[in-house]
């Protein structure tokens, strides 16, 4: 039922709303800037707008002024723009104090050597880096402030890096040789012919950098001594990496290496010995600077006993006990400093013994090569506890899988059948391992493709794996088994050499089931 007033209101709003008092598009053009009405129309509009001023819509602006109200454009604007001002003086705050440490002579070098490179101008970088790193090496040692040799090293280490990522790891290997060299020239065992270092230190001599005053009172502190051992370790790898015959671009990656890489020629063979030299020094220096209390405080007599026997994961490392103040107290001077490669601890020690172990496999030198890969996994892989395993990611996890799987082909040198029941043991234990961290990736809210992958490979291989040592074992129905399985998950993963390489052990596999 309409009220009184609505019912004398309703005709008026009518009125004001018919087809003629609406201007269409066309209409509204051709029309004066100013409008002009007659009195009545004038009126009756009046008229609508004091009902549409009621109680009605006033009860309606109320409401609306009660809701809570949104962020406004220009605040959103500002808070975006003052964000922005923080984030720039910040990054220039940090650019300037990560060369505010070295003298002004090296400073305007370093500077234009780091905006070259990040334009991409390699050749440019390189002949500032080296009129840096020249002007740095003249000046006494106190002048470089502290920790001196560590940020001599930190150029090569930076200089080096640019080289490895132009695809020139030859390169790289000798800038970060004489880097090396400027730390032994201050080693206790400098004039020791009989260390590992000695040859190291010949072949990269370092033409009177510093003054005789300063050689003889430096004495390398234990930063040094890690810095060195962190650097043999990049050296090994870059001559691995290097001795790979047509390979030569081609970042190297343990576990990848393989004695059918093609003929080896004499230079393959130098690089060989040069990786071996140095990744035996690095672990050599490894297990000195990470020794447990137990195998360091140890007499000779008490060495070979059980209570002395040690794994990798007993070992503690300096980097590993960084508080996270002193990490983001060097993050400002990360860009030069070398700390890219500079860190020691339990994974670079289980990939140090990787490497050297994939270069024994490599020679066919397996006595050898065995223990190190089972030292290896023993210093990656995290025990069975909760506490243990969350400090380690699933994708290092995997990555680990990956490494019992090359262990287990491994142990195959030769056939026999105790090795073959220890590498079958091997490859169930990756396979378990590897299916338990992809239950685990997949109960991630945030799971990462990425990690998946590296997960799936590793499950892939460790059932080829397996079908492969059942076949060798006559069990046929069994390999069948794990092949099939293999080549389902690589297909779901788009993993091709698996598929080709389980699809061809499945036709060999069926013709002697028929038989």
């Amino acid at each position: 039922m309409q009220t009184p007033r609505l019912a004398k209101a309703l005709p008026r709003a009518t009125l004001a709303c018919r087809p003629s008092a609406i201007l269409t598009n066309a209409q509204t053009r051709r029309v004066s800037p100013i409008a002009t009405f007659s009195p009545s129309a004038a009126r009756t509009q009046l008229q609508a707008r004091r009902w549409y001023s009621g109680p009605v819509l006033d009860d309606l602006n109320a409401k609306t002024a009660d809701r809570p109200r949104g962020l406004r454009i220009s605040h959103l604007f500002g808070a975006l723009a003052l964000m922005g001002m923080f984030v720039t003086t910040y990054g220039l705050l940090e650019w300037y104090f990560a060369f505010s440490t070295w003298p002004p002579e090296v400073r305007d070098d370093l500077k234009r050597a780091i905006k070259a490179r990040n334009r991409g101008d390699i050749g440019g970088s390189e002949k500032l880096f080296q009129s840096a790193i020249d002007k740095a090496r003249s000046l006494p040692l106190p002048t470089l402030g502290q920790d001196p040799l560590l940020k001599l090293t930190g150029l090569y280490i930076t200089l080096a890096a640019m080289h490895e990522s132009a695809g020139q790891p030859r390169k790289a290997f000798r800038t970060l040789q004489t880097g090396l060299g400027i730390i032994d020239r201050y080693s206790d065992s400098a004039s020791d012919p009989t260390s590992t270092s000695t040859t190291a230190r010949r072949s990269s001599p370092d033409p009177g950098a510093a003054s005789e005053a300063d050689e003889d009172t430096y004495v390398l502190t234990p930063k040094d001594q890690t810095r060195a051992i962190a650097i043999s370790q990049k050296l090994g790898s870059l001559a691995l990496q290097a001795s790979e015959p047509g390979q030569i671009t081609r970042p190297y990656t343990p576990g990848t290496s393989s004695s059918s890489g093609g003929q080896r020629t004499a230079i393959d063979r130098e690089w060989e010995g040069l990786a071996e030299k140095y990744l035996v020094r690095a672990l050599e220096g490894m297990i000195s600077l990470g020794a447990p209390r137990e195998l360091v405080s140890a007499t000779p007599s008490k060495t070979n006993s059980e209570a002395t026997k040690v794994v990798g994961r007993d070992f503690i490392f300096p980097d590993e006990q960084d508080s996270p103040s002193e990490k983001e107290q060097d993050k400002g001077d990360r860009e030069i400093s070398g700390e890219s490669i500079a860190k020691v601890t339990r994974k670079s020690m289980g990939l140090t013994m990787e490497s050297l172990a994939d270069l024994y496999a490599r020679q066919g030198n397996f006595e050898r090569a065995n223990p190190l890969y089972v030292q290896a996994v023993s210093t990656l892989l995290p025990p069975d506890t909760p506490e243990k395993k969350s400090v380690v990611s699933v994708a290092d996890r995997c990555q680990e899988h990956q490494l019992i799987n090359t262990l287990s082909s491994s142990l195959l040198n030769p056939p026999t059948s105790k090795n073959i029941t220890a590498s079958k043991a091997w490859s169930l234990r990756s396979l378990q391992l590897a299916d338990r961290a992809l239950e685990e990736e997949a109960s991630e809210t945030k799971g990462s493709g990425a990690v998946k992958s590296i997960c799936e490979r590793a499950r892939i291989v460790a059932e080829f794996n397996m079908g492969a040592l059942l076949e060798m074992e006559k069990d046929v129905p069994g390999a069948i088994k794990y092949m099939k399985q293999s080549v389902a998950h690589a297909k779901a993963a788009g993993f091709r050499e698996g598929v080709r390489e389980g699809g061809g052990a499945l036709e060999r596999l069926s013709l002697m089931k028929r038989s």
